[in-house]
């Protein structure tokens, strides 16, 4: 990661929003899985100041072959709540592309691009 890594610093991020896109292979989830402290660095230091980040891991380990979408999904509750805002368990499945009877397939049956669509509702 040499390169990459060398030009970021703290107050790139600061109060702001901030997307990492690169080809494959260019270290996009190596970086966060060193802020998130799930990796070290080869060499120098990666630290971060207390901060709120968000990302979804592309890993689908966490994801339970056997469990339907919908399950997947809800945690076992109809209705999600954000903040202030609630939202009913379908409408959000919708929004990531599982309409009608998609939200009854087993996670386990999904292509791998829809299963780890499954993931990003949860985050």
């Amino acid at each position: 990661m040499t390169g990459c890594c060398s030009r970021i610093s703290n107050s790139s991020f600061r109060r702001r929003h901030r997307r990492v896109i690169g080809p494959n292979g260019a270290g996009k989830t190596t970086l966060f899985k060193m802020l998130t402290g799930q990796e070290k660095p080869d060499s120098g230091t990666c630290a971060s100041a207390p901060v709120h980040m968000g990302y979804v891991d592309q890993s689908r380990d966490a994801l339970d072959p056997n469990k339907t979408v919908w399950q997947e999904i809800s945690g076992g509750t109809d209705i999600l709540e954000f903040g202030k805002t609630k939202m009913k368990l379908t409408r959000l499945c919708r929004a990531f592309n599982f309409k009608g009877g998609d939200q009854q397939k087993k996670v386990g049956q999904l292509p791998a691009a829809s299963a780890t669509a499954c993931i990003s509702p949860r985050c």
